[in-house]
Parts: C-alpha cells; structure tokens; sequence
C-alpha cells in the first residue's frame, strides 16, 4: 500500500472506530493486535494485510470496502500493492534455492535500471 493510500485507510479506520464507540485499546484486543500497531494503522505509519483489514472491519462491523471510500487510489497503486504483496508471499513461503533465484531477478533487474 502507498504511504497515501495508508494514511487515508488509517483515517478511515479511525473515524469509524470513534464512531462505533470504540477505543484503540478494545479495537486491538478485539482484533488480537497491540495498541501500538491499531496506532500505526490509523496514522499511516504501517500498512495493514488484507487480514488485518478483514478483522478490523468484522470487530466494527462494516465493510471492507468502508475502509478505502473516498480513496483517492490508481489502478497503479492497486496493482503495485497486489504486485508487493505477491512477493512479500514468496518471500515467506519459498524455500531458499527459490528465494536466491528471486534475489538474481532483483539483481538483474537493477542493472537493468541503471
């Protein structure tokens, strides 16, 4: 998610957590997450998974889709954060014969910037 994107998803988080009566402290509890992150999320200093996304949304019970109304998003923006998400999965996920292939693409592809 661009930093954008985050600070206007965190705003929205917010707003609707006050409007549903809720504290950063239930909120986190709710969502089985600290204080300290729900903080983070609503400032736009860190951008939640889609999992997260889901669980904040469930415990205030709204849409996701309440999350990102009046989003001024690209489709770019979207598809670079479908794109990153992509990678930050292989990266969990793939073994580590698969990740140095992975690390020689970035390679490449950063000699090909230059």
């Amino acid at each position: 998610m661009s930093d954008s994107l985050s600070k206007q998803v965190g705003s929205r988080i917010k707003a609707l957590r006050k409007q549903k009566g809720f504290t950063q402290a239930r909120l986190a509890r709710a969502t089985l997450k600290t204080v300290e992150t729900i903080s983070k999320v609503e400032n736009g200093r860190v951008s939640p998974s889609l999992t997260t996304i889901e669980q904040i949304a469930q415990k205030l019970e709204c849409s996701v889709s309440a999350f990102f109304d009046d989003c001024d998003v690209s489709v770019a923006e979207i598809e670079l954060t479908k794109a990153a998400q992509k990678i930050q999965y292989a990266l969990k996920t793939f073994p580590e014969a698969d990740l140095q292939v992975l690390a020689e693409l970035v390679d490449a592809l950063e000699k090909r910037q230059r």
